[in-house]
């Protein structure tokens, strides 16, 4: 059946019909060189969220289960597939924040490395054409940065990339009604286990290819081996799930994806923006598409599943209110199908300009404009990263928190209760039992009205009745004068009296720099 895919040109990916060149080879090569040297560039930089997943790992190998405190089962990590990658090296005696680290960089590399090969398959005659997307890749500062976080996201990438160009070769292959085994489905799984909303891929995904089932453009043999092998699969772990938690989806989305709609979409969009204005390359990509439509097929298998995997992530950053974190964390997945779209809106106008440029002004001029834009990208990039560098290099960001965390084990009672405002490394290095006041590893508190970091409840922390209470003040309690909070907990907690007459504080911890601010961690003990 005749079908808009254009011509195959192999049926096993990673094999193009004619021989690699020399010269594309040592372009990929220097590729995965930039994107090395990117990502050791920020590869001192870590983040307190990964020592939310450290401790689960520990305590598995430890024989207490999936809990953050002993005894108590409860899903607040969000990356269970990174988990499990990370529990052999910690079995095996490796630092788990260079291990994850480590994950990150060769996933990252991967990912690159999947998007190649792709490129390499379908467009090997236009040998500067199918580099234009890897390369952006390889300087992609939202990739980088999070490759090295000691976080899942390098390898969300890889399972989105991964899904993505072989559900595209597979798709491509059963058009011409050959059999074909479902690879894209392990990569959807992958990236389902890897993070929760990774469910949203197949979504964007399946409707294409059920569109295609309806066509008779594939056959049902076809279809639903891979449908049948992510809906199993997905079903077993999530009967798994409900069955050793009790809730259907992890505390992390109570936690922080539960405020009002507005207000989500409101910060969802400023997520967006601030991703854009960081790649003004991808501004691009629509006045591309509406000059060149007519001399492009956009219905191209490639296309429409890129843009169906960009739009899901896109609506779910609407609806979760983005991340509070730096960079495009929650972009970083679909970075490889958006410069694709980038690349392939990028050659279509040049074709279009073509003709009616046979001196090449206009398409050099557009090239010239476009190299401008990915520098100024590099620029904007430096300058929202500035403060994390300046705080690798001077160990005032999250340095401190070890030695926080350090003094603690030494000094706090056997068995005493800390309630904070962040759930990673200070608990992670003091290893006391521990209350979260903003509610990511305490099912009470996350279901709290409120959006990210404006959940409390101060009479069910207080009826706990930690032993240390560790809260940021902007001046040390030493320093004479009222202590002023920083986080809304922290204001709550001052402003009760109950707090004030059970709790004194005792040390303060000089915390962050003149860039990111300059704050304290003060510590707070239970009265005698």
């Amino acid at each position: 059946m005749q079908n808009n895919l254009g011509t195959i040109q192999s049926d096993k990916l990673g094999a193009p019909a004619s021989k690699i060149s020399p010269f594309r080879t040592l372009l990929f090569i220097v590729c995965l060189a930039l994107a090395g040297i990117h990502m050791i560039y920020y590869a001192g930089w870590t983040h307190d969220d990964p020592y939310i997943t450290f401790r689960y790992v520990d305590n598995l190998l430890s024989g207490k289960g999936l809990v953050f405190n002993e005894g108590e089962p409860l899903e607040g990590y969000s990356n269970f597939f990174f988990l499990l990658l990370l529990v052999p090296l910690r079995w095996l005696g490796l630092e788990l924040l260079t291990g994850a680290k480590i994950i990150g960089f060769l996933f990252a590399l991967g990912s690159l490395a999947l998007l190649y090969d792709f490129l390499v398959l379908y467009y090997e005659k236009d040998q500067k054409r199918n580099l234009i997307a890897v390369l952006l890749m390889a300087l992609s500062g939202d990739l980088a940065l999070w490759a090295v976080s000691g976080m899942e996201t390098a390898v969300s990438v890889f399972f989105v990339t991964g899904a993505w160009v072989f559900f595209c070769h597979e798709m491509r292959i059963g058009f011409s009604k050959k059999p074909v085994f479902p690879i894209s489905a392990f990569f959807l799984m992958g990236a389902a286990l890897n993070r929760p909303e990774g469910v949203i891929y197949f979504f964007a995904l399946a409707w294409i290819a059920l569109a295609s089932l309806i066509k008779r453009e594939i056959s049902p043999s076809h279809f639903f081996p891979w449908l049948g092998l992510f809906v199993l699969t997905f079903a077993f772990y999530t009967l798994w799930r409900v069955t050793y938690f009790g809730t259907w989806l992890p505390n992390t989305f109570y936690a922080k994806a539960t405020g009002s709609f507005v207000y989500q979409f409101k910060i969802g969009l400023k997520y967006i923006w601030q991703f854009l204005y960081r790649n003004p390359l991808i501004f691009l990509v629509p006045v591309f598409f509406f000059y060149s439509i007519r001399n492009y097929d956009f219905r191209k298998i490639e296309f429409l599943s890129a843009a169906s995997i960009i739009f899901a992530q896109l609506i779910f950053i609407l609806s979760c209110g983005g991340d509070w974190m730096p960079l495009g964390r929650f972009i970083a997945p679909v970075i490889a199908p958006l410069f694709f779209l980038f690349q392939e809106s990028l050659f279509s106008t040049m074709t279009r300009l073509k003709p009616n440029d046979l001196q090449h002004r206009w398409r050099d001029a557009l090239a010239f404009f476009c190299i401008g834009l990915a520098v100024l990208g590099l620029v904007q990039e430096r300058r929202a990263t500035k403060p994390i560098v300046y705080s690798v290099r001077t160990q005032t960001l999250y340095t401190p928190h070890i030695a926080i965390g350090f003094w603690l084990k030494n000094n706090a009672p056997a068995g005493a209760l800390l309630a904070a405002e962040e759930a990673g490394i200070i608990p992670y290095y003091s290893g006391l039992r521990f209350l979260d006041l903003l509610g990511i590893v305490d099912a009470h508190i996350a279901r709290q009205k409120g959006a990210l970091h404006q959940k409390h409840d101060i009479d069910y922390v207080l009826d706990k009745r930690p032993d240390l209470f560790l809260i940021y003040t902007a001046n040390p309690f030493d320093a004479g004068g009222e202590l002023i909070p920083r986080m809304d907990s922290g204001y709550r907690l001052l402003s009760s009296p109950k707090f004030n007459q059970l709790y004194k504080p005792v040390r303060s911890f000089p915390h962050g720099n003149e860039l990111i601010g300059s704050d304290y961690l003060t510590l707070f003990a239970l009265s005698k």
